[in-house]
C-alpha cells in the first residue's frame, strides 16, 4: 500500500516497488514481477496525465503561465527545467490517484475501452473491496488505539443496529481487537 511515484515529467521514480521498471505484459498478473511492472506502468502514465493537466491549468492562465525569457510569450514547448517548475506542486502519485483514474462517469467516456479490455470485473471488484476493507481496517485500528479499545467498543455499540452487526463489528473482532490486545500484552511484558 505504500508504493508511489514521484519526480518530474519523464523522470519519474517508482518508490517501494523494486520490480516496477520491467515492461508489463497485457495479461492479468500471475507473478509478482508482472504485478509490480503493471502497477509501475499505471503509476507512470497516471503521473504523466497529472503533469499534463497541471501544465494545461497553469499555461491556460495568463497570470501563472510560464513565459519565454526572450520573447515574453507563453511557452508552448517545455524542457526539463519547465516541467520541474510545474511538477513540484503535484505531490506523490499514489494508490488513490490510480483509483480516481478508474472512475467512470458522464464526463469520462471510457466504458467502451473497459469492455474491449476483457477485464474480469468480478475479480477487479473483489480486489477493490479487499483494498478498501484493508484501508478501513488500518483507519479503525488507529482510531481504536487513539480512543482506547474500551471506548472504541462502546462507540461501535452506539452505532445504528445495521452497522453494529455488520462489517464494522466483524472487523472489530477479527482485526482491531486482536491487534490492540497484542500491543497491550507486549507493553505489559516489556514493563
Amino acid at each position: 500500500m505504500s508504493f508511489y511515484a514521484s519526480g518530474h515529467y519523464d523522470d519519474f521514480r517508482i518508490n517501494r516497488l523494486p520490480l516496477a521498471h520491467y515492461k508489463p505484459g497485457l495479461q492479468i498478473a500471475g507473478k509478482e514481477l508482472e504485478a509490480q511492472s503493471q502497477i509501475g506502468q499505471f503509476l507512470r502514465t497516471t503521473r504523466r496525465m497529472k503533469a499534463k493537466a497541471v501544465r494545461q491549468q497553469v499555461q491556460g492562465n495568463a497570470a501563472t503561465a510560464i513565459r519565454s525569457n526572450r520573447t515574453g510569450e507563453v511557452l508552448q514547448k517545455f524542457g526539463p527545467q519547465h516541467w520541474q517548475q510545474l511538477t513540484w506542486r503535484m505531490g506523490y502519485t499514489t494508490l488513490f490517484d490510480l483509483l480516481a483514474r478508474l472512475r467512470i462517469s458522464n464526463s469520462h467516456r471510457e466504458i467502451e475501452r473497459f469492455v474491449q479490455a476483457e477485464i474480469d470485473f468480478r475479480l477487479f471488484h473483489e480486489s477493490l473491496l479487499d483494498i478498501v476493507s484493508y484501508l478501513n481496517g488500518i483507519h479503525e485500528c488507529y482510531v481504536a488505539q487513539a480512543m482506547s479499545l474500551q471506548q472504541y467498543e462502546a462507540f461501535v455499540q452506539e452505532l445504528p443496529a445495521y452497522l453494529q452487526n455488520s462489517f464494522v463489528a466483524a472487523r472489530l473482532q477479527d482485526k482491531v481487537k486482536p491487534l490492540l490486545q497484542d500491543d497491550e500484552q507486549q507493553l505489559r511484558t516489556a514493563a
